[in-house]
């Protein structure tokens, strides 16, 4: 016979001091009477029965070591035969994700409870089981392997911790078979609160046991958080809030939006059960920042209220961020010969634009600016990002061709991101001259005759946009679409779009795009740079991409064309994307996930009862117990019950 756990036979030991009492008698006390008449009586009665005393305390001592016996036996937990040749191969799944982290009525979390079950899991192993840890929050991860040694696995769950990503269960069970040789020695020991999708199927599955933890609870969250600049207002954004109820009662809460800790606005909310609500709030902002939504539950002293205050028991769906970039000043050189109200008005007026106006161009245009030509008749074209308007003479980029008559704009580029929002069609363009482009380019505006009247080019870092239209003899000016479409030229000439980069979500890979000064400088090695490993600050290579996870933890990353590979990031809150050291950029991570939020288990389940390996089986353990259970009570009845007759 084989036992688990053979390092409790010191609890025989417990004999010692059983026999130690029994050999041990009280010493009776001498008392004077004054007759013993009755005594003798007594006496006789007692010596006539003396041999059964004798017998009855014999069999209690021999009751009380045949019970701690078998107590020691059962703790030794001896196997069958049977058992020991079917020794399993137990994979435990730990869900460490955000709903994991919500309070529990008695003012504790679901995954302490769940490392507590997980322990217990790992205390029932017996010889020559083998165990694996595998978590299931974020992303799926393999925390031990495959081994015939507890204790690595009960050390490793004291350093596993709870994430803010999405639940990954389903996709851990399905990894957790693969790391299995033996399909009918397989048991998957699943430890979640069961809200999730698909829980309902993991735990009808043969080889899963489902031990559920925590309870249903009601939760408010902000399930989205979309942030975009004004396609029309260089310094202003809109930002979409969607905040859901997930309770089974009425709830009411304020959001307030911060910009850089700066509040701006706050706006009553009343959600009815299972109510989802939205608001677009619209602001303007040159200089950027971490724009911060957040939701709190309103208590007055109505008692309805108050037991309204415990609805929200998660804390990371309570606040979402998003980076608004800074919106740099625009210099702009405006090179004319003669004064253009219309043109100097409508460029001075665009939000963020420093208008110099010259008679005389430069070889480049400004840096992170662009160049105005108008009217101009030189044949040489300033490098970077020029905008030409009414071109007098032929260049090395385009040649002109006559004045046309009642040019009438019959055709426009609406999938160009020069022209959104801009309606030109059936517009004349006084004084407007075919132009034939000498590179390839895009006709933006064609008349009737099939002349370009307006059109882009692009060629490796300058671009090109030409309007052969006179604004003087025209009523283009006057029109609302020549300021947006001057706007348009702005955003395009600095490869800016009305779209801010979207906040991430946790535990999923996500690419946030390079900064136009960095797209240049991509000779990364990617050898090695693998997003999930974290490196020591002094052990990333020289003039590697990184990036910081809300912990501040540093990751070497890679990149991919225009964008940088970030994630899977398991916390809420900011990343940083480096190199060499230089903050580069920075990035919203939200939980913003209406499944992890609903902290409900999807169907009605139960936790599962433990497993066993053998059909008819049980283990020895139950057995001894009970037989030892049956020895004690009788050894009550015979002789530590007092029977008076």
């Amino acid at each position: 016979m084989n036992f688990v756990s053979p390092e409790r036979w010191i609890w025989l030991a417990a004999a010692i001091p059983i026999i130690v009492f029994y050999i041990l008698r009280s010493r009776l006390k001498k008392q004077a009477v004054s007759t013993l008449l009755f005594w003798d009586e007594l006496f006789d009665q007692k010596r006539q029965r003396s041999w059964w005393q004798r017998l009855r305390h014999l069999l209690s001592l021999l009751l009380q070591l045949a019970f701690l016996a078998l107590i020691v036996l059962a703790l030794l937990d001896p196997l069958w035969t049977g058992q020991k040749q079917a020794t399993r191969q137990i994979v435990l799944v730990v869900d460490n994700s955000a709903s994991m982290s919500a309070i529990e009525p008695d003012d504790t979390d679901r995954f302490t409870a769940a490392i507590r079950a997980a322990e217990g899991v790992v205390r029932e192993l017996r010889d020559g089981d083998e165990i694996a840890l595998v978590t299931a929050g974020g992303a799926v991860r393999v925390v031990v392997g495959m081994t015939d040694f507890g204790p690595a696995v009960r050390d490793a769950l004291l350093m596993v911790s709870p994430t803010d990503g999405p639940t990954r269960v389903v996709e851990a069970v399905e990894a957790a078979r693969r790391m299995t040789r033996s399909p009918e020695r397989r048991e998957i020991v699943v430890i979640s609160d069961g809200a999730f999708s698909g829980n309902q199927t993991i735990a009808a599955a043969d080889d899963v046991r489902l031990v559920l933890v925590g309870s249903p609870r009601d939760n408010v969250a902000i399930t989205r958080l979309a942030v975009r600049r004004s396609l029309v207002d260089p310094i202003g954004y809109a930002a979409m809030v969607e905040v859901s109820s997930f309770a089974e009662t009425p709830t009411r809460c304020r959001l307030s939006l911060e910009l850089d800790e700066e509040l701006v606005d706050v706006i009553p909310i009343e959600l009815a059960p299972g109510e989802v609500w939205k608001r677009t709030i619209v602001g303007a902002s040159a200089a950027g920042g971490i724009l911060s939504a957040t939701i709190e539950l309103n208590g007055t002293d109505d008692a309805k209220t108050k037991d309204a205050l415990a609805v929200d028991a998660l804390a990371v769906d309570n606040v979402a961020r998003a980076i608004l970039p800074q919106r740099a000043k625009i210099p702009v050189t405006l090179v004319t010969s003669q004064p253009s109200l219309y043109l100097e008005s409508v460029l001075g007026a665009i939000p963020l634009v420093e208008l110099t106006i010259t008679d005389e161009a430069s070889a480049d245009s400004p840096t992170d600016g662009f160049t105005v030509l108008h009217r101009s008749e030189s044949a040489t074209i300033p490098g970077g990002a020029v905008l030409i308007i009414d071109p007098r003479a032929d260049t090395d980029a385009f040649t002109l061709g006559e004045p046309i008559d009642q040019p009438i704009v019959v055709s426009q580029d609406s999938t160009s991101p020069l022209m959104p929002h801009v309606r030109l069609q059936n517009v004349i363009l006084a004084g407007a001259r075919g132009v034939t482009m000498t590179d390839a380019a895009t006709p933006l505006l064609v008349d009737a005759g099939g002349e370009t009247l307006m059109a882009s080019r692009v060629a490796g870092e300058d671009r090109m946009v030409v309007l052969t239209a006179n604004l003087d003899d025209g009523d283009l000016p006057l029109r609302i679409a020549f300021p947006v479409l001057m706007t348009n030229a702005v955003n395009w000439f600095l490869s800016r779009s009305g779209e801010i980069e979207p906040s991430l979500q946790t535990g999923r890979l996500a690419k946030i795009e390079l900064p136009t000064r960095t797209r240049t400088q991509q000779a990364v090695t990617t050898e090695n740079a693998v997003p999930e490993n974290a490196v020591p600050e002094n052990a990333v290579p020289e003039n590697a991409w990184t990036w910081t996870d809300p912990d501040g933890v540093v990751h070497v990353t890679t990149t991919e064309g225009e964008t940088a590979l970030v994630g899977p990031v398991a916390r809420a809150g900011l990343v940083t994307l480096q190199r060499s050291g230089e903050t580069i950029k920075k990035a919203a991570v939200n939980l913003c996930d209406a499944s992890e939020s609903d902290l409900r288990p999807r169907g009605e389940l139960e936790s599962a009862a433990p497993r066993r390996q053998q059909a008819g089986y049980r283990s020895i353990w139950f057995y001894l117990t009970c037989v030892a259970l049956g020895l004690i009570v009788g050894e009550w009845f015979l002789y530590q019950r007092r029977i008076v007759g």
